[in-house]
């Protein structure tokens, strides 16, 4: 199949965990991760596609035959990452609308509450010893704050971020305006005994999970190219954890397009989705190189700014049947700045374009949509 644009909606609520343990006697609270890891979505469509049968064999066979024709395409039972030839973009907060999808971005960490941007500061007004590593300390040019609520950005307030632009006010919405964070809380029963019920709570084993309940008419667009796969997935899908219901729909959407740049100096790349730095023994915040990940030679890493809290990789070894182990990543909605020591020709900037923008940076999670980027300009403050 050609590659293919999908939106899931709920039929009720979603519940989407973060990666840390929640055992029986240790923890009584389960938070709720918003938008879902890349990996989620991944299981979900691999499940749906094969319990509709739309590889030609069953989900038994796929997980116990090693020559199973599914695996070339979906990868094997415990693989994080898909086959060379498959990809999977997303998964994006979306908005459905009669001519199709209209994705909404974590807000870039670097705009601030008047929908201005924190930009790197000149090095010119800067002491010596101001950041380490040679990062310049971000500011805004009106003194506004950051803004630390969750906040969610249209794509065409994305395109003008990205082109920078000022960001239409109509074009930003808190997170409380799509989304609704549900609480419910229980206590575990003591087991049945001689096949009658026990209502007896067991000491200690009380619970608390937060459910996403998204407002009307959103829900999670993504994309993918299966070659191969002849047919779209089924309707219904089983999503996150309790298996709540998802519908399955083929739709149409747009990611906002790079901008042409005012200063063929400056660029900026922005983490549409949650991104894993990982290269033998190098984990955190950034590439190890980032001329080894399509940026051009003599691009500095001048600014960096984090978006609000963490996240974590982790789930489910289908293959093994236990846990991941659990790997710090970078939220969406971070912002990195870059300065070359030269413009960009025309020619250059295009291929760096075709590189980076809509594009994952590459890691082990790369092929399911983790650390997809875009590209955008900045000027100094």
């Amino acid at each position: 199949m050609a590659t293919t644009q999908m939106l899931l909606t709920p039929y009720d609520v979603w519940l989407f965990r973060d990666s840390r343990p929640f055992t029986a006697g240790d923890d009584h609270t389960a938070s709720g991760a918003f938008p879902p890891m890349p990996t989620v979505l991944q299981g979900a469509l691999r499940t749906a596609w094969l319990t509709g049968n739309a590889l030609g064999v069953t989900l038994q066979s796929y997980l116990t035959q090693a020559e199973s024709p599914a695996r070339a395409i979906l990868g094997a039972p415990g693989d994080e990452a898909l086959p060379d030839a498959s990809w999977m973009k997303g998964p994006f907060l979306a908005e459905t609308r009669p001519t199709g999808a209209r994705l909404w971005f974590p807000a870039p960490a670097n705009l601030d509450c008047v929908g201005g941007t924190l930009l790197p500061q000149p090095k010119a007004e800067l002491a010596a010893s101001s950041m380490a590593d040679g990062l310049l300390p971000i500011g805004a040019q009106n003194g506004a704050d950051r803004c630390w609520a969750p906040r969610y950005l249209a794509e065409e307030g994305m395109a003008a971020y990205l082109a920078g632009h000022p960001v239409p006010a109509d074009t930003v919405k808190a997170e409380a305006d799509l989304l609704h964070r549900e609480t419910r809380t229980g206590i575990a029963l003591q087991e049945a005994r001689a096949g009658v019920v026990n209502k007896v709570v067991q000491e200690g084993r009380l619970w608390s999970v937060e459910f996403i309940r998204l407002q009307p008419g959103y829900g999670l667009a993504l994309e993918t190219n299966l070659p191969g796969l002849a047919t779209a997935p089924r309707r219904l899908a089983k999503l996150g954890g309790e298996g709540k219901a998802a519908q399955v729909a083929v739709t149409t959407f747009t990611v906002p397009p790079a901008p042409a740049l005012t200063n063929p100096k400056c660029l900026l790349l922005y983490l549409a989705t949650p991104a894993l730095f990982c290269s033998g023994t190098h984990t955190g915040w950034r590439p190890e190189d980032w001329t080894a990940v399509g940026m051009p030679p003599g691009a500095q890493l001048v600014g960096y700014l984090p978006a609000p809290g963490t996240v974590t990789f982790g789930g489910w070894d289908l293959a093994r049947r236990a846990p991941r182990p659990n790997r710090r990543g970078v939220p969406a909605g971070t912002v990195y700045f870059f300065e070359c020591q030269e413009p960009l020709t025309p020619t250059a900037y295009q291929t760096l374009v075709d590189t980076r923008h809509n594009k994952p940076l590459p890691g082990p999670l790369a092929t399911v949509g983790a650390g997809i980027t875009l590209l955008g300009g900045w000027s100094h403050v």
